[in-house]
């Protein structure tokens, strides 16, 4: 998603001291820097959102043939019901 494109933005918000000397020890145990861990972060956040909404979207298209199968049953039992009745 966004690790092809050129690092051209920045941004700058504010943590605590805490924070921030957990985050470089971890980022520089995992031989990395800080802002690459941000990067990979941020990436992943956006990936399961994109995920979550093809599956929302999946949803909506199962929700919608369901109701098609609804309205089809629907139909064959009003059909029945008036042969039967006949």
């Amino acid at each position: 998603m966004a690790d092809n494109l050129k690092a051209d933005g920045q941004m700058a918000f504010r943590v605590s001291k805490a924070l921030k000397q957990d985050f470089t020890q971890q980022a520089e145990n995992e031989g990395k820097k800080p802002s690459q861990l941000i990067i990979e972060l941020m990436t992943e956040y956006l990936k399961s959102k994109k995920e979550n909404y093809l599956d929302l979207e999946d949803l909506k298209a199962l929700l919608y043939r369901h109701e098609q199968e609804i309205s089809q049953l629907k139909q064959q039992q009003n059909e029945f019901i008036k042969k039967s009745l006949a």
